[in-house]
């Protein structure tokens, strides 16, 4: 429901005026303090009469997380003051008019549909300004767009300090919220029965008609191929997602619907070491399974390997593990979007020297964000495909490509923590998702020595990791912990209560402090601070630097801290002194991240 709030005079200081996004002063001194508006504040002077462009800030709002909050009377140009000339009730009546939802009859507004807003007058140092907070739309009514502008000239997004207008596509993935993409079930004209792989299709049938619903045992193999997707209404034209899940070439009518692997040097694509750009491309196709069953071999091949020791066996295993990378492939093969949008792109697989990132098309389906992810929550764009995976067998194995169980998320976390990693980071667009797995966590060789050498290698998982953290000069809080452990905040709690209590850890003197080293850290002979990794002595961590150089050509800081193990503040000491003395010379910008390193 619209909300349109009653233009009022409030006679309070403007010290007590709250928002959504907190203290009214204490927002606009934060503006102040960055010298521009932000992600969910924009001001505007409106000193010669209501502006025209609030209605694309407000489109942007309403189709962004979290809406924002215009202030109308401020001007930026002279620093975030009151500005001169400023018409209080006009503006307000003029935000009223703007965004109050329309009778049946009348006349469409400057926006469509209505935004969710409040206008309100509120007092500021001596003045008065108009507060217009814009609520963001529910998945189905987006986008909101500038009525006389049209739907695809006229949609809007905040990003960062400005409003940005969608492109095509990004309406489209907006619309896409308001049904069901039909996407995957639609009929690929010129393909034909004979495309399909023969055997995989009766494999499929059997496992359908001795799992699912009886009524697959009655039906004719025609009958239950068009029921559950994988043929159209005429019963011998495949759908792309029958296709995919099991066509014998489907990228014969869909070229770029693939899955491409590259291996870069260093961690990033600008990176040359030893002359060499690109260690590894590939392109993997085919359908679904054997395309992840492919790029899986492909990145296996590429990583390094660690002793893991189980009961009385040492195995090899991946340095990411196995399960994490399918889990993130089938993933993105499921839920990339499918639509005429982007049937020219493929998936696309980055190794770094520091991680692996799987990149598809689409972002998020069904308004959700990443958290409502991490909570399981199942929502399929592709939902023949979801439905179809389950059934589909991976090639040589009694396994199915995915479960859509909305576990897979929480798949990947525990193989992560299980070997010491870092969580898996997300990252969603309108166009793109993304997610990046770190091959280097906490959990390193000289930290699990540490950990042996200090006798808590007997501790749960994360109990080691948070001392992990802690050793490498990592403020030790619950919302830093949270952040790089992905660990529930009163699991968290738990266990540092449990760290406390055992005394590895001390309560901190104040609330929200970082926990310090407790008694049992302090009191093991020989294990001091400067012999924890992260905190090698001078001479041991330069050693490993010029060893390095020794290798390599060129080399950057990132670099360098993975190949050595080392803090990145670490390494850079290093690296400044090492060029300070002219033993090293640096190569681009001295403030530029892609600075590169060669010995002189």
């Amino acid at each position: 429901m619209v909300r349109v709030g009653v233009v009022s005079s409030v006679s309070s200081d403007s010290q007590s005026t709250s928002t959504r996004y907190g203290d009214l002063a204490g927002l606009v001194a934060r503006l102040r303090s960055i010298g521009s508006d932000s992600r969910y504040v924009e001001v505007k002077a409106a000193a010669g009469g209501f502006p025209k462009s609030v209605r694309e800030t407000i489109s942007a709002f309403s189709n962004s997380a979290g809406g924002g909050l215009i202030i109308l009377g401020i001007d930026e140009r002279t620093g975030f003051t009151l500005a001169e000339g400023f018409d209080a009730e006009s503006s307000a009546e003029a935000a009223i008019a703007m965004v109050r939802p329309r009778k049946l009859k009348e006349e469409s507004g400057a926006l469509t549909p209505a935004p969710v807003a409040e206008v309100d007058i509120v007092p500021f140092e001596g003045g008065r300004l108009v507060l217009i907070d814009i609520s963001e739309l529910q998945p189905h009514q987006k986008p909101c767009f500038v009525t006389d502008k049209g739907l695809l000239n006229g949609s809007y997004q905040r990003l960062h300090d400005g409003d940005h207008r969608l492109n095509e596509y990004e309406v489209f993935a907006l619309q896409s919220n308001q049904r069901q993409p039909q996407d995957d079930i639609q009929p690929v004209t010129d393909a034909s029965w004979e495309d399909l792989d023969a055997g995989a299709i009766q494999e499929f049938l059997n496992r359908l008609r001795t799992g699912r619903a009886p009524i697959f045992a009655k039906l004719s193999d025609e009958e239950a191929l068009i029921r559950n997707g994988i043929l159209a209404a005429d019963g011998t034209t495949p759908t792309l997602g029958g296709l995919l899940s099991f066509g014998i070439y489907p990228q014969q009518y869909f070229p770029q619907l693939m899955i491409s692997v590259a291996e870069f040097p260093g961690t990033d694509k600008g990176t040359v070491l030893a002359g060499v750009k690109l260690l590894n491309r590939q392109t993997l196709d085919g359908s679904i399974p054997l395309m992840l069953e492919g790029a899986v071999t492909e990145v296996i091949k590429s990583l390094k390997t660690r002793r893991v020791v189980r009961a009385s066996t040492v195995d090899e295993v991946p340095e990411i593990p196995v399960t994490v990378i399918r889990e993130a492939i089938a993933n993105a093969l499921m839920h990339r979007d499918y639509s005429a949008y982007t049937q020219g792109e493929q998936i696309r697989i980055e190794l770094f020297a520091d991680r692996l990132v799987i990149e598809n098309p689409g972002g998020i389906y069904g308004g959700r964000n990443r958290e409502d992810l991490w909570k399981g929550s199942s929502l399929s764009r592709n939902g023949t495909l979801a439905r179809l995976l389950p059934l589909v067998r991976m090639p040589g194995s009694e396994t199915t490509v995915s479960e859509n169980l909305g576990t897979g998320l929480q798949t990947m976390l525990h193989g992560m923590r299980e070997m010491g990693l870092d969580a898996p980071i997300i990252r969603s667009t309108l166009q793109q998702f993304s997610i990046t797995l770190p091959r280097y966590g906490l959990m390193t060789e000289s930290v699990r020595e540490w950990i042996h050498q200090i006798g808590a290698d007997g501790l749960p998982i994360d109990h080691q990791r948070i001392l992990a953290l802690r050793d490498s000069n990592e403020p030790l809080s619950v919302s830093n912990i949270r952040q790089r452990l992905a660990i529930d905040g009163e699991d968290v709690r738990d266990i540092l209560e449990s760290l406390v209590a055992e005394g590895w850890l001390s309560y901190p003197q104040r609330r929200n402090e970082p926990y310090p080293e407790g008694p049992r850290l302090l009191e093991i002979p020989g294990i001091s601070t400067h012999a924890r990794p992260g905190t090698e002595t001078r001479a041991n961590a330069e050693a490993r630097i010029r060893a390095c150089f020794e290798a390599h050509d060129e080399l950057n800081t990132q670099s360098l801290a993975t190949m050595t193990n080392l803090h990145q503040n670490t390494v850079r000491r290093h690296i400044r002194q090492l060029t300070e003395s002219g033993w090293l010379i640096g190569i681009g910008s001295p403030t530029s991240p892609r600075r590169t390193y060669r010995k002189k």
